[in-house]
């Protein structure tokens, strides 16, 4: 089990994933946590009335899938995604990629910072189908008028949370359609898992 980011959704999909006994693999480009680490104080999420900061909560569910087995790899970065027969192989950089693009000073007033507001996935381009803005495409968004999406290859429809690709699934913000909460993330991220199983027991693995 390949989980491309550690936002809470991935995070979450990491706990349960490896709980339940899948070999479970985290790549993260960055650091953990995604929009949510960086919030000083999440005051609306269940069982923390006081709020909690998203640092605190990205280090108890790294911790928590740590120690359920799940392994880490951070700082790689996801290039490619392709399919041999069941096979989903992901290509990564080999951490010699200035993400950044080097160093630009700017004269400046002001500064706004906005956080996830566009998705990262120019990687799964000619991949994985995406709406306009680059947002990923699962389920019932893959069917135009009824129809499968094409080039869609089983005779049954994508599952909840299914990208146009058989055995990848999308949860949290980078999905089409998604809430944009922390709890919303967490669980598409635990639902998904369920859906890895389904399919897994379709394809006889």
């Amino acid at each position: 089990m390949a989980i491309i980011g550690a936002g809470p959704a991935g995070l979450a999909a990491a706990v349960y994933a490896a709980s339940e006994g899948l070999s479970t693999l985290v790549l993260e480009p960055v650091v953990p946590g995604g929009q949510a680490g960086t919030c000083s104080r999440i005051r609306n999420y269940l069982g923390f009335p006081r709020g909690v900061s998203g640092d605190d909560l990205t280090n108890r569910a790294v911790e928590q899938a740590w120690l359920f087995g799940a392994d880490f790899v951070v700082s790689q970065q996801a290039t490619a995604l392709a399919g041999q027969g069941d096979r989903r192989l992901v290509r990564i950089t080999d951490g010699r990629r200035d993400r950044a693009g080097g160093t630009e000073v700017v004269p400046a007033t002001a500064l706004f910072l906005l956080v996830g507001a566009e998705p990262r996935t120019e990687w799964l381009r000619g991949t994985v189908a995406r709406d306009q803005r680059g947002f990923l495409l699962t389920g019932r968004d893959l069917a135009a008028d009824g129809e499968l999406p094409g080039g869609w290859p089983l005779r049954r429809p994508p599952l909840l949370l299914e990208t146009s690709v058989p055995g990848i699934f999308a949860a949290g913000d980078v999905r089409h359609g998604s809430v944009k909460r922390v709890a919303s993330a967490v669980g598409e991220g635990a639902t998904a898992i369920q859906l890895v199983h389904e399919y897994l027991r379709e394809a006889g693995g």
